[in-house]
């Protein structure tokens, strides 16, 4: 096999060509997969600034008639905006859809699968010995009355309790802020 100069490849050097296009690929494919990911919350941003009508705090106060919160957050599914709020319930974590223009439960709470079954347990670990809620947790941490919450989970972190808020500020700049709100659980 000859390269683009026309010399025939070495092993040595096909090698190490193969493994500098696979760490272009990983770094580039990375790369693309943040840029997606940060274009989703964007998006998710600007339909919970415009047609999120219920905080995210109340949505977790309403969940917790089902039982306790452990997490909650602000997604598009099918490109409309949807609000959940995952909750230890009796049978084990299940999610909990709260309508967001009124703020009231909608259909029947659903149990927690795979992946979100596994988050689920891990944030009532953490939130087994912490000392606020999610609610006050969201309503203590946000930077000011105009931000709405996003989301907010929690994990363990060096054997105490650890939240993220995630929350979207109103205004011309891209808004979205992630504050890994340290310790604010405990």
């Amino acid at each position: 096999m000859k390269n683009a100069l026309g010399r025939s490849w070495s092993p040595r050097s096909l090698l190490a060509a193969v493994g500098a296009m696979g760490l272009l690929v990983a770094f580039t494919g990375a790369a693309a997969a943040e840029d997606v990911a940060r274009a989703h919350l964007l998006e998710v941003r600007n339909a919970v600034l415009k047609e999120g009508k219920v905080p995210l705090e109340k949505a977790i106060k309403t969940a917790e008639k089902t039982g306790k919160p452990l997490a909650a957050a602000y997604d598009l599914k099918d490109g409309k905006l949807r609000l959940a709020v995952w909750v230890a319930a009796a049978g084990g974590p299940v999610e909990v859809v709260v309508d967001h223009k009124t703020g009231k439960v909608v259909g029947t709470p659903a149990p927690l699968t795979g992946a979100d079954l596994a988050a689920a347990k891990a944030a009532e670990t953490a939130l087994a010995t912490a000392k606020l809620s999610l609610a006050d947790a969201v309503l203590k941490e946000k930077p000011d009355k105009k931000s709405k919450g996003i989301s907010v989970t929690a994990a363990t972190a060096d054997g105490r309790p650890k939240g993220t808020l995630v929350y979207a500020v109103p205004g011309p700049t891209d808004g979205v802020w992630s504050t890994s709100i340290g310790y604010f659980l405990d």
